[in-house]
């Protein structure tokens, strides 16, 4: 799957197997006020759709214990340009991501 940001607080996303784009819809996550939180959350998309493991609880508490032991390099190495986002708001992209399967 290909994963990218929209300046109009979107995520672009196609599936394997499929040629038109679709639209995760991040604007209700009010709390999502930088850039660099979207692409955060993007790429925590991208890793979930490579090896998708465990539940959506073990699989926040898992990141969010990485971020506070190594940085916002636990998703991408380099994150120069990544904001940290609440772990509530990557639930929320996560709900909204329609073709992830988790357990």
């Amino acid at each position: 799957a290909v994963v990218s940001t929209q300046s109009t607080g979107g995520v672009s996303y196609n599936t394997e197997g499929s040629e038109e784009a679709s639209t995760l819809d991040l604007t209700a996550l009010e709390q999502l006020v930088e850039v660099g939180q979207t692409r955060f959350i993007v790429e925590v998309l991208k890793k979930l759709v490579d090896k998708p493991q465990g539940s959506l609880s073990s699989l926040l508490k898992s990141l969010d214990a990485g971020i506070q032991s190594g940085g916002l390099g636990v998703v991408k190495d380099d994150s120069n340009w990544l904001a940290r986002p609440r772990i509530l708001e990557i639930a929320g992209a996560i709900n909204r991501y329609r073709h992830l399967i988790l357990e």
